[in-house]
């Protein structure tokens, strides 16, 4: 699909199917993938969306998931169907989940659409109601086999058979493997009186009758003395369990007491081969039939006692006697209650049973009470035949015990009568069945409770036997089929409720899977209600019971009425339906390129769906206010044409009043335009649904069908859903279309913006601005006018023609197009400029057309216009859209701009530092004014971008300023400048200490060799700063140009920060100058002084006249031997001069001495040296040149003074010294010896080598020496 195409701007089916509240999923046929998930679907299983695309459907139902392939197969293949299977949710819960699918082509690929309902409470109650149907079944059961049972031993006195049948009715209740009773003899022994199912173990001939102490067993014993009934899970792991021959089979064993008159009389056991097999349950039933048996037994142990003592005796009076006391006996001891009364209402013998049964103290206060009174609630409730005349009979009723409770007792009663036939007496037996009545009247409650879910649930219950064909139904089930109790139950009976479509299908399946496979009965099927014909869906149910030969007896089930849910799910496969249709009109959209193409995709979509081939979409068109036909099919092509006015024909109608529209036949409606009438042909209805966009209605939809065909409900809410589609079609069309020009747009931006980014130049990036405004628009011209804050005006800078209006046009605020859209700083759209009331005078010789213009802005600062102009005969107009991007583009242009200026300020910024610090470094490492001047002035013609400057300095004295330095004149006129300070500009400058700017030529007229010079230069403009460092004027700075020029703030302040500087070169200089004068004179007065202070010395001794100078003469030429810098020179000159001025310390009388000193004097005269130390130290200026005055008498070996330094401890200019201070002296005469030779003296000067000099210096001195005396 191409980028850009209407499927973009079409609902997807995902966006469909998630507005939906049922769960829905899309799962991928071969994996099982999840591949989507509504919002439904996310909120009942409690995954995320990303979780689920990450799952395989049979994570969440694995049974489900198993059968996935093959059953969604026969879902593709068209078979349909629901699954019901377990689902587990996020937080681990399991759902029964009912799922219907559908193969759906999502992107050419065909997955799998399944709908899921949650179908837990339905299967929970339906297993629930089959659980109570088949207790309650079981119930009945029970009760059933205990009141057989309870009938067939009492009324058996043989004690053997009692025995077989009470293990035969206990086998009904408990299921077991072998079971026995035992019956008590003596106190603490047992007897094996009957026993089953031991033929498989043992030979029961042998265990029959067998004796035994039941005191051995645990279990035993807790039987017989406690009374209680005992079970073993398993007698492998009971503790002191007996395996007795034949008993190795028993792991499961359980044993109830048998217990008559509150004694027991012993015990019935039963057991398995198989562990933990009896329950709580069977307990129960097994003591609740051990009731009956024990008084069954204990009757008939006593009628064979009497029977066995009868057969004995002969008939006579003792016999009869005895036999009178064992009856007797036998009446005492009789658990049931035995009587006999008259037919007044009063007892005449009742036994010690019948008094406890009835809660009476003694026999006799029982045979004193009025019958009819003391023992019935009601009169009218009595019954018994204990008053009534009749046949014998067994009945059960109430009574009532002494203390008013209720009791249930069952009468075995029987009339005597005299020879008159006369009733003599009522005699009987009375059991005590409350127990059992309670049983049965909760059993009758339970069946209540579970007929009543029957009914609620709509569920029967049936029991089909299968050997006659003949079946039972409950009275629910009854109202499912409709029938009464007339009804012939039989297989055809069943047969004929069937619905005839469903009958051959049914027949075949309970053939197949019931009779012959054997499986369980369970299907869904319809049939025909007797009582009203009505069509009904039912569930059937039913569990077979199958006798030893594998022959089918019997099946017992259940049948429901599933109508209602099958409409549901009717509904839901409709629905379903709905959306599949849906889906195939989305998929379709996204393959076409126009907007034409997807309405016809749509129409095509929505009468497949409905299943017509006429329809047609109208929509409506603003310019006209028609509704015309975008696409149309079958009869509708020959309407297509016909426009349709708002409010006309069903058309305008439907779109002017919202509403859809319904007929069953076109030409017979009122609504129809009857222009178009008579193409509509007969016998053709349908339906026009409103097409809404948003909030508008832009359309309307149109399907027909032709007759008996109608469009029902559900097609038009269907046609309302494709209606929706065709409304967002259209909306989204326009939203792309917005969007793509949009799009469009900002990639025009992008482009724009990428080329001024480029940009780092403001003059080219003004030219980027206006090129691209004009490409933007595609207009004719364009321009840019740039604000100037000094002025208040607008410049023309840029422009895009060049034959077109003039760089460097100025307006004002508020004139023209570009001075109100500065003034309001808001857009301006001018369809003719030519004929607009507020165009400018300026342009009044240009033909403009439309204009387009809006503001430069930056953070609210103004930068400017920018302008789009169309010329000649061109008729375009801007519009909105032009102006938005207009502007846009506007925005960021003021942005590059700001930024741009930025850069040049910063960069002009940069370059003033960069001078300065030039001018700076000129200034510290130049004492020259000359040269620092020079490099200054060039300075200022670059930066400034001045044509030629100047530097005058004052002269103070003169009262005048004359020419110092000069860049970028043409004549040398200005070198002979002097400018007295009276004279004008130069001389106010210096005189008002402020800048002087001159630009109008009349103000130079009063000074004519200024005029000259300024005619003969070329000048224009001229500014004038006084140079001013600490205060004093130093002179001024001139800056001509060879234009006009009106300097701004920033550049004035430049100036006077270069004019700072030079002031500060002219200050340093001056000041430099003065200091190195003064210097010199100092330096000159200490030389005169030092070289008088030697004369002086000369003078005191005239012996030694001419010997400082001879020596300071010979110790430079030594210094300068040694490599000593010319730095150092001077000080050792003036060491030179001053090494005696300690003799100035000295009297007269030990330094003129003629003769030898004494060693008093000597130690006075080897002072000097420390004297002379005293005296120069604290000048600083010779503080350097103490080294000789203080160590020249110091020697090599260290016996020299005044402190006795050795070697190069003495400093090297005092051991030079000592070398010419020897040799002048020994050269020269002394009034006390004569001068010597100087090879004496070098002899001597030798032999001293490395006593009294260094000698590397002695070596260097002879060579010195040489060349000096040479």
């Amino acid at each position: 699909m191409s980028e850009g195409s209407p499927a973009q701007k079409n609902d997807s089916f995902p966006d469909i199917f998630r507005k939906q509240n049922a769960v829905m999923l899309l799962i991928e046929l071969e994996t099982g993938r999840i591949l989507d998930a509504n919002p439904a679907a996310i909120k009942f299983y409690g995954y995320s969306l990303e979780q689920f695309k990450g799952m395989i459907f049979a994570e969440i139902s694995p049974l489900s998931g198993n059968q996935l392939t093959g059953r969604e197969r026969r879902v593709s293949d068209g078979e349909g169907g629901a699954l019901i299977s377990p689902h587990t949710l996020a937080d681990g819960q399991v759902c029964m989940m009912e799922s219907h699918s559908s193969p759906v082509v999502v992107n050419g690929e065909t997955v799998l659409f399944m709908i899921l309902q949650d179908v837990t409470e339905r299967i929970y109650m339906e297993s629930e109601l089959v659980r109570l149907f088949e207790a309650e079944q079981r119930t009945h059961q029970i009760a059933e086999i205990l009141r057989a049972a309870n009938l067939a031993l009492i009324r058996e006195l043989n004690l053997d058979t009692v025995l077989e049948k009470l293990l035969e009715y206990l086998r009904q209740l408990v299921p077991y493997d072998s079971a026995n009773v035992m019956l008590a003899r003596d106190h603490d022994r047992l007897v094996i009186s009957s026993m089953r199912g031991y033929e498989e173990f043992t030979d029961s001939a042998k265990t029959q009758a067998l004796e035994f102490d039941f005191r051995h067993s645990a279990a035993l014993m807790a039987i017989m003395n406690e009374q209680r009934s005992f079970l073993v899970a398993d007698t492998r792991q009971f503790p002191g369990w007996t395996r007795d021959p034949g008993t190795e089979h028993v792991i499961s064993w359980m044993g109830v007491p048998l217990i008559a008159g509150g004694s027991v009389i012993g015990l019935y056991s039963v057991d398995k081969t198989e562990p933990n097999f009896f329950t709580e349950q069977h307990q129960n039933l097994a003591e609740a039939l051990a009731g009956q048996a024990a008084v069954a037994i204990q009757n008939a142990r006593l009628f064979a006692q009497i029977q066995a003592e009868l057969a004995e005796r002969k008939f006579t009076e003792k016999a009869l006697r005895e036999s009178e006391e064992r009856y007797r006996s036998l009446f005492e001891n009789m658990i049931d209650g035995i009587y006999r009364s008259t037919p007044e209402g009063k007892f005449v013998e009742v036994n010690p049973a019948m008094v406890r049964m009835f809660g009476y103290s003694s026999k006799q206060e029982m045979l004193n009470i009025d019958i009819k009174k003391e023992l019935y609630f009601l009169p009218e409730e009595r019954g018994s035949h204990i008053l009534d005349t009749g046949q014998q009979e067994i009945e059960s009723y109430r009574m009532r015990r002494k203390d008013g409770a209720e009791i249930w007792v069952e009468d075995h009663g029987n009339y005597i009568h005299d020879e008159n036939g006369k009733i003599i007496y009522h005699g009987g037996m009375l059991r005590d069945i409350t127990e059992r009545k309670r049983a049965e009247d909760a059993a009758r409650e339970s069946q209540s409770l579970l007929r009543e879910s029957q009914v609620i649930a709509g569920l029967g219950s049936y029991d089909l036997d299968l050997t006659n064909g003949l079946w039972r139904s409950s009275d629910v089930l009854d109202q499912i089929f409709g029938i009464d109790e007339q009804y012939i139950r039989s297989v055809a009976g069943w047969t004929d409720l069937i619905h005839p479509d469903d009958r051959d299908e049914m027949a075949e399946y309970f053939a197949r899977d019931v009779v012959e496979k054997k499986n369980r009965f369970d299907k869904e099927y319809r049939i025909v209600r007797k009582s009203d014909q009505a069509e009904r869906w039912v569930h059937g149910m039913g569990e077979l019971e199958i006798d030893e030969q594998g022959v089918i007896r019997k099946m017992r089930g259940s049948i429901q009425d599933i109508t209602e849910r099958k409409r549901a799910e009717e509904a839901l496969h409709q629905r379903l339906m709905e959306l599949e249709a849906l889906y195939e009109a989305l998929s379709s959209l996204r393959t076409v390129q126009t907007f034409s193409e997807s309405l016809s995709i749509l129409l095509d979509q929505m009468l497949t769906a409905i299943g017509s081939d006429t329809g047609a979409i109208l929509l409506y068109h603003a310019a006209s206010g028609e509704l015309r036909t975008a696409s149309a099919r079958g009869w509708f092509e020959e309407i297509r044409d016909f426009p349709v006015k708002m409010g006309e024909g069903v058309a305008g109608t439907v779109f002017v009043s919202g509403k859809p529209y319904l007929t069953d036949e076109f030409v017979k409606d009122a609504l129809p335009h009857n222009l178009v009438r008579s193409k509509i042909p007969p016998q053709w209805g349908g339906a026009c649904i409103p097409i809404q966009s948003a909030a508008d209605i832009v359309g309307v939809l149109f399907v027909a069908v032709k007759l008996p065909r109608q469009i029902t409900r559900e097609q038009m809410k269907l046609l309302g859903s494709l209606a929706e589609i065709a409304g967002a079609t259209l909306h989204r069309t326009r939203l792309f279309d917005e969007t793509a020009r949009r799009a469009q747009e900002f990639a025009s931006l992008y482009e724009t913006s990428n080329a001024l980014s480029a940009e780092t130049d403001l003059e080219t990036m003004l030219k980027v601005i206006v090129a691209n405004a004009k490409k933007l628009l595609s207009g004719a011209s364009s321009g840019m006018y740039l604000y100037l804050p000094a002025t208040n005006e607008l410049e023309l800078t840029k422009m895009d023609t060049d034959a077109y209006l003039k760089v460097g046009t100025r307006l004002q605020m508020g004139e023209g197009v570009a001075g109100v859209v500065a003034q309001t700083r808001k857009p301006l759209r001018i369809d003719d400029y030519s004929v607009w009331e507020g165009r400018s005078e300026k342009y009044n010789n240009y033909i403009i057309r439309a204009v387009l213009e809006v503001p430069m802005l930056y953070g609210g600062e103004l930068i400017g216009v920018l302008t789009v102009d169309e010329i000649g005969d061109s008729d375009r107009k801007f519009t909105e859209a032009d102006e938005r991007l207009l502007s846009l583009f506007a925005s960021q242009a003021a942005g590059a701009l700001h930024s741009a200026r930025l850069r040049d300020e910063a960069l002009h910024r940069l370059q003033h530092l960069q001078t300065l610090r030039t001018i700076d470094k000129a200034i510290t490492s130049s004492l020259d004014l000359g040269i620092t001047l020079n490099i200054l002035l060039t300075h200022v013609n670059t930066q400034l971008e001045v044509d030629a400057a100047s530097v005058l300095l004052l002269h103070k004295h003169e009262q005048s300023l004359k020419f110092s330095a000069g860049k970028g004149f043409r004549t040398r006129l200005i070198e002979g400048a002097e400018v007295h300070l009276n004279d004008e500009f130069a001389g106010r400058s210096v005189m008002e200490r402020r800048i002087i700017q001159i630009s109008d030529p009349t103000q130079i007229s009063n000074n004519p060799s200024f005029a000259h010079f300024w005619a003969e230069e070329g000048f224009k403009s001229y500014v004038c700063v006084p140079l001013i460092s600490k205060g004093e004027v130093k002179g001024v700075m001139e800056v001509y140009l060879r234009s006009k020029f009106t300097p701004g703030d920033e550049w004035l302040d430049f100036l006077e920060t270069l004019a700072g500087q030079a002031a500060i070169t002219i200050d340093n200089t001056q000041m430099f100058d003065n200091v190195q004068r003064v210097n010199m004179e100092l330096a000159i007065a200490y030389e005169a002084t030092i070289e008088g202070w030697s004369r002086a010395l000369d003078l005191r001794d005239k012996e030694t006249e001419g010997h400082t100078q001879r020596v300071t003469e010979l110790t430079m030429i030594l210094a300068k031997a040694v490599g000593i810098k010319d730095s150092e020179l001077q000080h050792i000159r003036r060491g030179a001069l001053l090494h005696d001025i300690g003799k100035m310390g000295i009297s007269d009388h030990i330094l003129l001495k003629k003769g030898k000193l004494t060693r008093k004097e000597w130690e006075i005269m080897s002072t000097h040296p420390g004297l002379a130390y005293q005296m120069l130290q604290p000048i600083a200026y010779l503080r350097n040149a103490l080294d000789i005055p203080y160590c020249h008498h110091e020697k090599w070996d260290g016996t020299g003074y005044p402190r006795g330094l050795k070697g190069e401890q003495i400093p090297l200019v005092a051991r030079l010294f000592s070398l010419a201070d020897v040799w002048d002296a020994l050269t020269s005469a002394r009034p006390y010896r004569k001068a010597w030779t100087k090879k004496k003296a070098l002899t001597y000067i030798k032999q001293q080598s490395g006593k009294h000099f260094d000698p590397q210096l002695v070596e260097i001195f002879l060579r010195t020496i040489k060349e000096f005396n040479g």
